[in-house]
This record gives C-alpha cells, structure tokens and sequence, in this order.
C-alpha cells in the first residue's frame, strides 16, 4: 500500500501501537513484520522474493569479508558481492520487460523499490569492507533495516549504520514526537495530492501531445513539471520521514530547497540527497581517487562517468542516458572553471544570477527526464519557439478554475515556506490555538483540494 491509500493511515497506527507493546530489544522483528505485511499487500510474490535473496547475499558477503583471511580474498568476496547484487537488479529490470509470466510480476517488483533496496545492500557490504561498521550477526535485524517499509518506493536511501544502530533499540516516541510525526506526514501529504497531483494536470497533456502546443505552453509545462516532480518526490520523504518518527525511527532528510541552488553542485547537495551522497561516496570518491593523477580534468571526468551511470540507473532509455550526460556535463563545467584555494564570498548578484541559471539548466534536462522518448523531447523543445498555440485547450482541459487553484496553492507554500524560518512565525507557532488552526487549515485543504493520481512520479525507479 502506498501513503494516499486510504488503508495506510490505519496500518501504520497498528504498527505503531504493536511497536509501542514490543520490548525495545525486539522491536526490529514487529518492524520486519510490518515491512512484509505491507509488501504482501501488493501482491507482488516476486519482490519478496527479490528483497529476501539480496538481504541473504549483502548479509552472507558481510560475515565473509569480515572473516576473509586476508585483503586479497576481502577484494575477491566484495567484488563477488558486489556482482551479485548488481546482477539481480539488472536480471530483475531485463525480466521486467520479458514475457508473461515474468515479465508482469518483476516488472511491479522493479518499480517497488528494488533500486534503492539494491543500493543500500551494496552500501552494506562496502561500509563492511571499509571497516565503517562490524557486519550484522542478525540476517534479520540487517533485513528489517533493508526492507524497512516507509522507503519502500522512493528511499531516502539510509546507512545501514544508522538504521541498524536506532533498529537495535529504538526508543518510544513520546507526545511530541507523535505530534510533529503526524504534520510531518500531513505536508507531505499536501505537497503530494494537492500540489503535484495538481500540477500534473497541466503537465501530463502537453508531454501526451505535444505537437497541439507551442510557444509558451512547452515552456509552462516544463515549468510545471519541475515543481510536480519536487513536490511529488519530496512529499514522499516526508510522509517517509513521519512515518518512520511515529515508529520511533529517524530518516534522513533528502530535500534541502534545491530550486534555490546557486550552481549545479550545489543542487545535487541539496536534491535527493541520500542518493547524491550515495554516488559521492560508492561511485564518484573511488573513480576521482584512480584518477587523482589527472587533477581537475580527473575530477571532471570522474563527475561527467558519474552522472553518466546515475542517468542509465534511473532507466534504460535514451531520455535517461541524456539527462545523466547533461548533469555530468554541468558538473564537470563547473570543475573545471574552479580555481584552486579560497574564492572571496559571491556577491548577492551572483548568488541571484547563479540560482536562475540553475534553475534553468535543472528544468531544461528535466525535458529529457520527463519525455516519453528523445523525439518528444526534441520536438517539445523546438516548439517552445514558435507562436503560443494550445493555451486555452490545456486551460479548457483542467478548467480555469482548477488552473487558478493549484497556482494559488503553489503561491500559499511558496510563501508558507519562507515564513517558517522567520522569529514572529515561530513565536506564533508556539501558541496553542493557533498551531491547531494551522493543522486544521492543512488537512481541510486536503480535503477539497486533493486530486489524486495512481502513483509517484519517481516509484519506477
């Protein structure tokens, strides 16, 4: 089940109250529990299969390498481990395209979260070779943590350090954690079925058929479509985030408002963040240390590979592959441009001028990201400029209304945002009656203004 089925609410209360009346020392079995309790839910017999086989090879690797007899034979067992893991994943998303009957039910398994399931078990495994923690004596304390079901479709991707760490005995969340778990998960929420939901309705047309529209339309929908994915990715992690509080269990944070990002770099610190610290540490770290020799020109190529492998992870077409080249590219620019030793503090004009060129370069590969194919993407591209056409049927579409609304809510969270860091906002929050007012405010708008779609735009990776 995923965040906006109308079951999760009730599940996770169960889950939390049976974690509540479990001994702190077992608590990881009720977790590991729920995690295939709600994995079953799907139906989807193949993933379970998929997730207990890589839980068994990234644990079975772990207690070899430690007890590898020497460095040699801990380099063979890693990359044994490490082309297990990578094997099952690729066989799982060849499979998926396959015939019945395989093809089906990997196919659902591959866009439930394998991916991330994958990139923590490696995770694992190499944090065991580097000596970064002691391998898990438990299979099943090192599964709960693997399978652990509110990263289940979009991560964030977790340490196993850290999860195994809190897993041993997490603590019981008390009122206040309860409290910000449930706004937590409630923005999420919003963000999700009011924002991008709503703005998918301006997005999903012009991508569908982009030859009825040009000019400003292309231009608008891509627009759109930046925020769509933000919102949409980012209120999963923190409806993840509140779902793993009210556990007794912290997430890491994985969005750190990415569209103000005043240079490529700083964007991949600031979105999806566990995934961008994932590749500095696992691909980007050792590929600028083989190349060290070569200096920025080593780091620059070490960026552009980089990239160019997070682009073919997110999926075998074309798109995917230019999108990756196009943020290897930005990246490696920028290092190259760099100078070594301290830079003077930018000005405020370049901080401004950085963050919209930034902002642009993002939008223009996430054309790539979002198109079905490279001819959709050319030809959505080439009619941005010609003459605006096709504004009042996407308009007549949604109804003007609709338009005006989801505008409207994307202002309200704009500038609720930018309230929440200033002191008279924080004074007011802390009073009573008005922190209830505000909650109640947020769930109504869920309420009227909600507008469903199947599923979340990042779950098929």
């Amino acid at each position: 089940m995923l965040f906006n089925d109308v079951a999760y609410l009730p599940f996770l209360a169960a889950v939390a109250l049976a974690v509540r009346l479990t001994p702190a020392a077992a608590r990881w079995v009720t977790l590991l529990l729920a995690s295939l309790l709600c994995y079953a839910t799907f139906r989807a017999p193949a993933l379970l299969g998929v997730l207990g086989l890589e839980a068994v090879v990234a644990w079975t690797a772990g207690r070899a390498i430690d007890g590898a007899p020497d460095d040699g034979a801990r380099g063979r067992r890693l990359r044994w481990a490490l082309a297990a893991l990578v094997g099952i994943l690729v066989a799982v998303r060849v499979a998926a395209h396959g015939p019945a009957p395989w093809g089906a039910p990997l196919g659902l398994a591959s866009a439930l979260g394998v991916s991330y399931f994958t990139l923590q078990a490696i995770s694992y495994v190499v944090d065991v070779f580097m000596g970064r923690l002691p391998p898990e004596p438990s299979l099943g304390r090192l599964a709960a943590s693997l399978a652990f079901f509110p990263r289940l479709v979009q991560g964030p991707i977790e340490r196993s350090s850290g999860l195994l760490a809190q897993l041993r005995a997490p603590p019981t969340p008390g009122y206040q954690a309860l409290r910000s778990a449930a706004l937590l998960f409630a923005w999420g929420l919003f963000k999700k079925v009011v924002l991008a939901d709503r703005l998918g309705t301006l997005v999903d047309p012009v991508y569908a058929e982009p030859a009825r529209y040009g000019g400003l339309v292309p231009l608008l929908a891509t627009y759109a479509f930046a925020f769509q994915l933000y919102f949409d990715f980012s209120g999963y992690t923190d409806m993840a985030r509140g779902s793993a509080r009210a556990l007794g269990l912290e997430l890491a944070v994985n969005f750190h408002a990415p569209y103000l990002a005043t240079s490529p770099s700083d964007f991949w610190r600031r979105w999806h963040m566990s995934f961008s610290r994932w590749l500095l540490d696992y691909v980007f770290t050792p590929l600028q240390l083989a190349w060290r020799r070569h200096r920025r020109a080593g780091t620059a190529a070490a960026l552009l590979l980089t990239f160019t492998l997070s682009g073919l992870w997110h999926g075998s077409a074309w798109t995917f592959l230019v999108w990756g080249i196009l943020h290897g590219v930005f990246l490696a620019v920028e290092a190259l441009r760099r100078r070594p030793g301290r830079a003077a503090p930018p000005s405020l004009a370049a901080r401004v001028l950085g963050t919209v060129v930034t902002f642009h370069l993002v939008t223009f590969a996430w054309v790539f990201f979002r198109a079905p194919s490279l001819r959709v993407a050319g030809g959505l591209l080439a009619s941005a400029f010609q003459p605006t056409r096709g504004l009042d049927l996407l308009i007549g579409l949604q109804g003007a209304q609709a338009v005006a609304v989801t505008l409207l809510a994307c202002l309200a969270y704009g500038l609720a945002v930018l309230a929440a860091g200033r002191p008279a906002f924080q004074a007011l929050e802390r009073a009573r009656p008005l922190r209830w007012a505000g909650a109640v405010a947020l769930l109504l708008a869920i309420a009227l203004l909600r507008q469903d779609a199947a599923t979340y735009l990042y779950a098929q990776f």
